[in-house]
């Protein structure tokens, strides 16, 4: 049985008393160098799409979901968190009628998480988890942030990396402290209009919460084989915030590699976040943005309020403690032996920083 795909459908409806018996929320990972993005496009190359078609075909009904946030074509995910509702009247061969919540995402999670000739997923996608979620949870809506991981290779890099690193050329090398004293002037809260996209209609305030953003180098090898000569060191660019415009990552990680290559200086940097805006400093030649390319970034993690925590935290809604736990990406047994467990960062309080062994884990996640 096949489904149709509706590409313009506009903002995501759940499915509804009538039609719904349950929502369920999952995790997926990514690689997104062959796919076009998140959001459901023509093509039908989108994540979205893929486990839209996949969920459709199991539940013997048409599923839509709705992710956390969108991702652009080429960017990479190891968290990317969504829910959507079974169908009324049915679930499929999979998941039987009137299964409990309980029940219904253990069966989607042994369907859907395993090998690509068992699940029918292709290589790139993978589904990580799968678990009930309260009626009205909203993966976008709660999430209280995220956390971006950018790869940069100061080489000529290697095809063994090429698709998730950014190669800056052959004996190029980065000034890791004027990045990171860059970066020390977007912490905060600011209007980041100077470092995202902003669409037509979009109402949403472009004053955002960075909580931290963290350069560093890592002259280790993160792999296990040998560099390849010529390779290069990787530099990772880490950023947590409570949301984020269009393009923010990639072009606050462009930017600071500009500052690193001493095209841009620091106080470009604190202009262009003064300036709330770049056509006024474009008129009149001031410093302007780079836009880092996709490959280079991934999606880390998302971030759900943990139970209790107060309300401009997340609402300290009950539940949310049992989304926040399924909230974190699984690491596979090699990236655990390469690094410690990281202490657990949480977006709702102070402690927000990501230690050395959570970016250890990001760069065997990335990598």
């Amino acid at each position: 049985m096949k489904f149709a795909r509706t590409v313009d459908r506009g903002q995501y409806r759940p499915t509804g008393e009538s039609s719904a018996t349950a929502r369920l929320a999952a995790m997926v990972a990514y690689d997104g160098t062959e796919l076009e993005g998140w959001q459901t496009q023509p093509s039908g190359r989108t994540v979205q799409d893929i486990v839209e078609a996949r969920l459709s075909g199991i539940l013997g009904a048409q599923i839509y979901i709705a992710g956390s946030g969108r991702t652009d074509a080429g960017v990479h995910a190891r968290g990317q968190v969504f829910h959507f509702d079974l169908p009324k009247g049915g679930h499929g061969r999979v998941v039987l009628e009137d299964a409990k919540p309980e029940v219904a995402a253990a069966a989607l999670q042994r369907a859907l998480h395993g090998l690509p000739e068992n699940t029918g997923l292709p290589l790139s996608v993978r589904i990580l988890s799968v678990w009930p979620a309260p009626p009205d949870f909203h993966a976008r809506d709660h999430c209280i942030g995220k956390r971006y991981v950018y790869s940069v290779c100061e080489g000529v890099g290697s095809p063994f990396s090429a698709r998730h690193r950014w190669a800056l050329g052959r004996d190029k090398q980065l000034d890791i402290g004027r990045m990171s004293e860059a970066a020390a002037l977007l912490v905060g809260e600011h209007d980041f209009s100077s470092f995202g996209v902003l669409q037509p209609g979009d109402t949403r305030t472009v004053v955002k919460r960075m909580r931290s953003l963290e350069v560093r180098r890592w002259e280790e090898t993160a792999a296990a084989a040998a560099p390849l000569e010529g390779e290069g060191t990787l530099v990772t660019i880490t950023a947590e915030c409570d949301r984020f415009l269009m393009n923010m990552m990639r072009i606050i990680a462009g930017t600071l590699v500009e500052v690193g290559l001493g095209r841009l200086s620091v106080a470009d940097v604190a202009t262009l976040l003064e300036a709330k805006g770049r056509k006024a400093l474009a008129r009149h030649g001031g410093p302007r943005v780079y836009k880092a390319p996709p490959r280079g970034l991934c999606l880390e993690r998302c971030f759900y309020a943990p139970e209790g925590s107060a309300p401009e935290e997340g609402g300290g809604d009950p539940w949310m403690g049992a989304i926040a736990a399924h909230a974190m990406p699984r690491v596979d047994s090699t990236a655990a032996a390469a690094a410690p467990a990281p202490a657990e960062s949480n977006m709702g309080c102070s402690q927000c920083v990501a230690d050395a062994a959570d970016a250890a884990k990001a760069i065997q996640r990335c990598a």
